[in-house]
């Protein structure tokens, strides 16, 4: 047992390997209605260097709309950081973003999450997203999108840690 004054024993591994990151402050649209789709522009490699690493995946998005939607995390083909599957409820990482009647209404998600991809091969973060009928998602902006002090423009980003055991 330690002493009193004395330094504190750390657990081995967990430092951080890599880092990459997608920053993006342009704005743009998204739509896609009762279907998953991939939003262009939000993708992001990283190519771990041991089969044992973490990837920490952190996530924030700005976005606005008229109603729903939603944003998932892929990892090459899998859904990760999703909430639960329950009926046909929809189960996704980020949302939802919905207005009530303001145009100049914004949100920000953020979600982190350790992800465990097992490869020392190029693994590809994507975002997807869904939005209820006849909708559309305004990222890094709000729906009106007025050049006055309601309007507002906000970045969004990706950022991948390798965490080495």
């Amino acid at each position: 047992s330690a002493g009193a004054g004395a330094a504190p024993t750390m657990a081995a591994g967990g430092k951080v390997l890599q880092v990459v990151q997608l920053f993006k402050n342009d704005d743009s649209t998204f739509a896609s209605n009762s279907a998953w789709a991939d939003i262009s522009g939000y993708t992001l490699d990283i190519t771990p260097s041991a089969s044992s690493s973490k990837v920490l995946v952190t996530l924030s998005i700005n976005a606005g709309t008229p109603n729903l939607a939603y944003i998932r995390i892929i990892r090459d083909s899998t859904e990760i950081a999703s909430g639960g599957a329950s009926g046909i409820r929809v189960h996704h990482a980020v949302g939802p973003f919905a207005n009530t009647g303001d145009s100049a209404r914004g949100y920000n998600f953020g979600v982190e999450y350790l992800d465990s991809p097992s490869t020392t091969s190029a693994t590809t973060y994507k975002l997807q997203g869904y939005c209820e009928t006849s909708n559309t998602l305004y990222i890094n902006r709000s729906e009106g999108d007025s050049n006055n002090d309601t309007g507002w423009r906000n970045p969004s980003s990706i950022t991948l840690k390798e965490i080495g055991a």
